[in-house]
């Protein structure tokens, strides 16, 4: 959106605002400026969805579109996706009814379902049928990166979260798991605060292993909060998850932070995370 200049798209969907890329915006709201920037051309025939949860999307009004729908956790909105009882429904164009469970869906974390919703927003807004969006939505896997399950070693379960680059991702990630766990963060700083983070992490994780660049700034925000080790490289970040873990625990890479003090992407992160527990599998699992 920073180099667009005439896009308009049919449907344009903002899932959250939340601060992020600091060092290169300068600031939150110069963050959230720019994203906002994907509604600036859309008018007659276009729908924007919007989450009706995020007090920061909220605070931006309404965009130009014909259409605005919601989604939201927190009942049904008269355009969107909500949730009623224990039902995913949507009401549209004086139309409605039921999509699916939130048990059906077959991602973790109530940001998921919320993410589900805005999906389904998106798709009932160009007029797909509503039963193809409910099996789109219970048919979906997810993608690698984004709380992918990698593999179950002696009880425990590693989770590759690569692409949790901000403290605001690797939050919404711990809030997806009941069990116990052992966070792996680290990385190159965005310019973030990480004590949020650390925040979030109290009373959750077990212990956290914290690795690069960022290593410093992530301890003294952890300091007196969560119990930490740290670890140069991914790779020993996972030799030291493994130890600290017990059976049931989830150890969780959710880095907070970019790749690019050692990696090319979170791609490449996210991939060598799996290549070091092929590895302890291995030598675990002969």
């Amino acid at each position: 959106m920073e180099d667009a200049v005439t896009f308009r798209p049919r449907v344009g969907v903002l899932l959250n605002l939340a601060p992020d890329h600091l060092d290169r915006h300068g600031s939150a709201e110069a963050y959230y400026d720019m994203k906002w920037r994907l509604f600036a051309n859309q008018g007659a025939g276009d729908a924007a969805v919007l989450n009706a949860d995020d007090a920061a999307v909220a605070a931006r009004g309404v965009p130009p579109a014909e259409e605005v729908l919601y989604f939201t956790l927190q009942g049904v909105p008269e355009q969107g996706v909500g949730l009623e009882g224990e039902e995913v429904v949507y009401r549209l164009r004086g139309e409605g009814g039921r999509l699916l469970g939130p048990r059906e869906l077959r991602l973790p974390g109530p940001h998921n379902l919320a993410n589900a919703m805005a999906a389904a927003a998106a798709a009932l807004a160009i007029s797909l049928p509503p039963e193809a969006v409910a099996e789109a939505l219970r048919t979906f896997e997810g993608l690698p990166h984004r709380l992918e399950f990698v593999a179950e070693i002696d009880g425990v379960r590693y989770v590759n979260d690569s692409k949790a680059t901000n403290v605001a991702s690797a939050r919404t990630a711990l809030a997806s798991f009941q069990n116990p766990i052992v966070l792996i963060a680290g990385g190159k700083s965005k310019g973030e605060k990480f004590a949020p983070l650390a925040e979030a992490a109290r009373g959750r994780v077990r212990t956290a292993v914290l690795y690069g660049a960022a290593q410093e700034e992530l301890a003294r925000a952890f300091e007196g909060l969560v119990p930490y080790e740290r670890a140069a490289t991914v790779e020993e970040a996972v030799g030291k998850a493994a130890a600290a873990s017990r059976r049931g625990d989830v150890v969780l890479l959710s880095p907070a932070c970019t790749s690019w003090d050692q990696y090319a992407d979170f791609e490449a992160r996210g991939d060598d995370f799996k290549r070091c527990l092929r590895e302890l599998q291995e030598r675990t699992e002969p």
